[in-house]
């Protein structure tokens, strides 16, 4: 939602700038694309949060949005891609490659079930187990490297090993 406030102060305008826009408090430039973007998408995304009972309102004006956006943005392109794939189920796993082959939907870690994103993470194999560790592991000395905070840190490796 734009908001035209006709009562800005003086000094949130520049010398001769008559007419100022602000999108949730953000001031729009000459480049206003991709700012307006982000707010039409963080609104759509708010609502149909609320409506799917997934984060309330509240819950969902807590979260750093613009943090979240910025990271995912910044990240190697192959990576957004990787991860989207792995947030929608539809990774290049056993369970997929079938329908191209014919070939057998069974982890072949463990061949106990299909091969989905979900199982990749905790497939009770031992090889993968340890694959797995030695990933959380490397996060865990990365963090340390990067002097995260305690309390972060212990949040989620809890997450990750959970």
């Amino acid at each position: 939602m734009v908001k035209i406030d006709r009562h800005l102060r003086p000094e949130e305008l520049f010398p001769l700038e008559t007419v100022g826009v602000y999108v949730r408090g953000e001031k729009m430039t000459s480049d206003t694309g991709e700012s307006i973007r982000y707010w039409a998408h963080h609104q759509l995304a708010r609502n149909y949060y609320q409506e799917q009972n997934i984060l309330s309102h509240e819950q969902f004006d807590a979260i750093d949005w613009r943090s979240v956006h910025n990271t995912l943005h910044n990240l190697p392109r192959l990576f957004q891609l990787w991860a989207s794939k792995h947030v929608l189920g539809i990774a290049g796993t056993m369970k997929y490659l079938p329908h191209q082959d014919g070939r057998s939907p069974l982890c072949p870690s463990c061949q106990a079930c299909a091969e989905t994103c979900k199982h990749i993470a905790r497939c009770p194999e031992v090889g993968r187990e340890a694959a797995f560790q030695e990933s959380a592991n490397t996060v865990e000395k990365w963090m340390e490297t990067v002097d995260t905070h305690s309390d972060v840190k212990v949040l989620l490796l809890k997450y990750l090993r959970g």
